[in-house]
């Protein structure tokens, strides 16, 4: 997982709740995106095989990681 410069704006109020998730602009590498706030995470992850990495962050090389990520119910996420 390679830790890009990036940046949050707030956007305008939102209603939050599970129907509701809080968002958030985020700017990667002068690349904004919408992305969920999860105040329980670590650390927040982009899969590579989604579109928005493949046409709006395909710029940003990868580089090997040695974290372990699990999810919530405890299987491991494999990080690139």
């Amino acid at each position: 997982m390679k830790r890009f410069p990036f940046s949050t704006a707030p956007m305008e109020p939102t209603v939050s709740g599970p129907n509701h998730p809080e968002l958030v602009e985020v700017s990667i590498n002068t690349v904004k995106l919408t992305m969920e706030v999860d105040t329980g995470a670590g650390v927040s992850l982009i899969p590579e095989y989604i579109q928005v990495y493949q046409k709006r962050l395909f710029q940003c090389q990868l580089k090997t990681t040695f974290l372990c990520l699990r999810g919530v119910s405890g299987p491991i996420i494999t990080v690139l």
